[in-house]
């Protein structure tokens, strides 16, 4: 995400954790097999009593993935395998465990802990809203199920978190979804709805026509491929053919991987109401890139792992990949992305600098020489809060963002990790000079969620973790003068993920001891968050009832054109509002879990949605045929708001070319708005030529922009277009590469605290004074970079590339710290009413680099918690 900024994606994961393959897939690594190493890897399931689980099934992360089933006492082995991090999981009845490992030359044995692990109940309905039995449903690659009558099936266990859920049956395209479930013991409900599929067929060849065969094919709709989201892979045969037997009506992107040349994608191909006959995969020529790893004496290295990944603005364009290096040291990588790339490799002890390989220049580097010199380590113990050594546990490093740690290679780096001793002792290796933030987790993916970490750098020899037994959390859940419990709520513990309430009765279990705020939210009651809540090591801290109240009413109507009403359209009300292309269904789920509030409209047109906050937020109407309105103003208060008619604006369409110097900018985000219209926005993303469509888009003045994200920053180029109903328009958008500089000096006004900042440039000349006008105002355009000031000493922000003319400089001071899980969902709740200081500039063609000093005070306080 963008820090406080508006976030425009959902963001499954916490930042400081790669996300993890499912259970039991491949990891993103898939193509590059694992050869046969020398190092067995031995290990133990134990239960929650500590004691060995016999009989548990086990899975290694390896390329291709591998399983055993443990013995008597627990134990289990794998051998042949070459020393690197590795993700093991087991399951054992209703028990379920995750781990990562980092193999080394005579390490520890590694110890995966079961706890009980969560179920989800998923119900199968076509679009009819009948039910589908006999589907299958699975989530990962070994829980499976079929649905019944009613087509419901339960799957369990899974790691609580977050949890991708497939569903598939004949005549229909597979099709998934995710949801959150944030304890151990706790039952989610998901609904997905299947759509019949059409087949859609083609061939996958080379830039001479030739036919490429065992070429991968793989469906994705729309931005966000979460998980599989349409059919597993297809293989081309030896003429280069395909057939992905079910894809829903909607707009697709294959894409075809071999190995040898280039990922390639299609253009977006849209399924109507037959199969698609004839589409064409063109795969150029794949870069490749051959060395050797050798350690600080120059002898070469057996066994090392090599990563390679994209650097830059380009950086998501190339898968990353990974592979490791013959007896004799040397490595080759073929397949690759044609554009820079840097690559970085290591052994148990150590690991090399990070060495660029301009893939875009030339299509080989052959002679690539990764020397293994770097060598700093973090050593230290954890400890429980009594202070006894705690072993067998894994500790995470991972470079601190926030103190300063740069961003680039942050790929590569990623997690460096490392096991407990039965002495508690631990040692990471092979860490670049820098500063640090560590984790410490007893069991599987997620526990670590409510700590702030614990700061060192490298060199450090005592770093002191403690990982205090987790504690709870219960309670009872009641509306305010309603006689029965709500049928659905969801209660979350900070920023993790939600946990469902059964009718009103709630328990969330392996919660981090700290103080907590504790959000609950639920369609027939308005968001209710109770501060500072404490859990203790070890117990459950018991709510007893909390009472939560049916809020603010708003009612209305929705009506077409010519003001006829309109039956099936959907009403969302939020802060901000997003739609993705091809992603409808994974977006409702983030939206509910969001807090975002919808209905149905009936018969008459007319809706009513309960549990509105006090605060500011906007109404929209979507109908899949008829089109979708502007979002509307609903005012803050405490009274139900006035009531809304909604009037939809037909569809057209809207596609288009983005550039940048002449060269076409591939896989950008594309955020199409109304002029106007508020915070709403509707994305879609640009095919590997540049291209794009938005099949739906409403007619009238609409604002394009092209969205360029790096990992604390934020840029775009916009264009305007009016759009008629029915018809196509061309946006294209040229992203300007200017020579300029600005260098903003963010200066906390005498005695004002300001311990970081969000700076905005924007073209043109904004008066924004708080969040809320801020946010509509990037939804209309203009935005030139966004960019942290992390306080003290650390780099002021620098813009670059820009062009001559005038600019506003928008800074949101922020007191506290981002370190901070607590203060960081308070500044997301009470974003509207932060103060922004705009200061107006001209930027001149000379010279190259200019200078704005942004004086600000201290941020305002928060606004006490609104009492129901």
């Amino acid at each position: 995400g963008s820090g406080i900024a508006p976030k425009t994606t959902p963001t499954p994961e916490p930042e400081h954790k790669e996300p993890e393959a499912p259970r039991g897939a491949a990891p993103k690594w898939s193509l590059d097999l694992d050869p046969d190493g020398p190092l067995p890897l031995e290990g133990q399931v134990l239960g929650p009593d500590g004691k060995g689980v016999g009989g548990a099934k086990v899975w290694l992360g390896s390329v291709p993935p591998r399983s055993t089933t443990s013995e008597e006492d627990g134990t289990f082995g794998f051998d042949k395998l070459v020393g690197r991090t590795y993700t093991l999981s087991a399951s054992s009845g209703k028990l379920i465990g995750s781990t990562t490992y980092k193999l080394v030359d005579k390490g520890d044995p590694v110890v995966i802990r079961l706890t009980e692990g969560a179920s989800v109940t998923v119900t199968v309905n076509d679009e009819s809203a009948k039910p589908i039995a006999g589907a299958d449903v699975k989530s990962g690659a070994e829980t499976t199920a079929k649905t019944d009558a009613e087509g419901k099936a339960t799957i369990a266990p899974v790691d609580p978190g977050w949890v991708m859920v497939q569903a598939e049956a004949a005549g229909y395209a597979p099709t998934s979804a995710l949801t959150m479930i944030g304890s151990s013991g706790a039952t989610g409900q998901v609904s997905i709805t299947l759509r019949k599929g059409y087949a859609v067929s083609g061939k996958v060849v080379d830039e001479s026509g030739k036919p490429i065969a065992k070429a991968k094919v793989d469906a994705s709709s729309g931005m966000w491929d979460f998980g599989k989201g349409d059919a597993d892979d297809v293989t081309t045969d030896d003429k280069g053919q395909f057939t992905i037997a079910a894809l829903a009506p909607g707009s697709h992107t294959l894409t075809a991987v071999d190995g040898e040349h280039a990922p390639a994608r299609s253009t977006p191909i849209t399924v109507k109401d037959r199969a698609v006959t004839g589409v064409v995969i063109t795969m150029k020529a794949g870069g490749r890139v051959g060395g050797k790893v050798v350690d600080k004496d120059r002898k070469p290295v057996p066994f090392a792992t090599v990563r390679i990944t994209g650097k830059g603005p380009n950086a998501w364009m190339a898968s990353p990949r990974q592979a490791t290096t013959d007896k004799a040291g040397a490595f080759e990588l073929r397949g690759l992305a044609r554009v820079s790339q840097q690559a970085r490799a290591e052994s148990d002890t150590a690991a090399s600098k990070i060495a660029d390989v301009d893939l875009a220049a030339k299509a080989e580097v052959t002679n690539l020489e990764l020397v293994l010199d770097v060598s700093g380590s973090i050593a230290g113990i954890v400890v429980d809060e009594k202070g006894q050594p705690v072993p067998e546990v894994t500790v995470n490093a991972f470079p601190d963002i926030l103190g300063g740690a740069s961003t680039e290679g942050l790929a590569l780096a990623g997690m460096s990790s490392a096991t407990t001793d039965g002495g508690g002792n631990f040692r990471i290796h092979g860490l670049p000079d820098g500063g640090y933030r560590l984790w410490a987790a007893r069991a599987s993916a997620g526990q670590e969620w409510g700590q702030q970490g614990t700061s060192a750098k490298t060199g450090d020899t005592n770093v002191k973790i403690t990982l205090a037994a987790p504690g709870g959390l219960k309670g009872t859940i009641a509306i305010d003068g309603a006689t029965e419990p709500p049928s659905m709520a969801n209660v979350s513990v900070g920023s993790q993920p939600s946990t469902p309430a059964q009718k009103g009765v709630f328990e969330i279990k392996d919660v981090t001891p700290g103080t907590y705020d504790v959000t609950f939210r639920g369609p027939e009651f308005a968001e209710f968050v109770k501060r500072d809540v404490k859990i203790e090591p070890g117990k459950t801290t018991d709510l007893g009832k909390v009472t939560v109240f049916r809020g603010r009413k708003l009612v209305g109507k929705v009506v077409d054109k010519a003001g006829n009403a309109v039956a099936g359209a959907k009403i969302k009300v939020g802060e901000m509002l997003f739609s993705a292309e091809g992603n409808e269904d994974q977006m409702e789920q983030f939206e509910e879990m969001g807090g975002i509030r919808s209905a149905v409209s009936d018969q008459a047109g007319e809706f009513a949605i309960i549990g509105i906050p006090k605060k500011a937020t906007a109404a929209m109407a979507i109908h899949g045929d008829s089109g979708r309105s502007l979002a509307v103003p609903v005012p803050e208060g405490s009274d139900d708001p006035p009531r809304l008619t909604l009037t939809l604006r037909g569809y057209g369409s809207i596609s288009g070319k983005v550039t940048s110097q002449g060269k076409p900018v591939a896989k950008v985000t594309i955020s199409v708005s109304s002029k106007g219209g508020g915070a709403a926005a509707q994305f879609g993303q640009s095919d590997d030529e540049g291209n794009y469509t938005l099949a739906k888009v409403p007619e009238g003045p609409l604002v394009v922009q092209a969205m360029q994200q790096q990992m604390m920053s934020m840029k775009s180029a916009t264009v305007n277009v009016t759009v008629t109903a029915g018809k196509e328009s061309k946006a294209n958008i040229d992203i300007p590469v200017g020579t300029l500089t600005l260098n903003v000096t963010v200066k906390p006004l005498p005695n004002n605290q300001v311990d970081a900042a969000q700076v905005f440039v924007i073209s043109g000349n904004v008066a924004w004074a708080n969040g809320k006008q801020l946010t509509d105002g990037i939804f209309q355009g203009g935005m030139q970079g966004m960019k942290f000031w992390l306080g003290g000493s650390m780099p002021q922000p620098k813009f670059e590339e820009l062009t001559a003319g005038d600019y506003s400089v928008c800074t949101i001071p922020i007191t506290g710290s981002m370190n901070d899980e607590t203060f960081m969902q308070r500044i997301q709740e009470n974003m509207q009413t932060l103060k922004v200081y705009c200061k107006t500039m001209k930027l001149l063609p000379s010279p190259k680099e200019q200078n704005i000093t942004s004086e600000v005070p201290a941020m305002t306080p928060f606004p006490a918690p609104a009492s129901n």
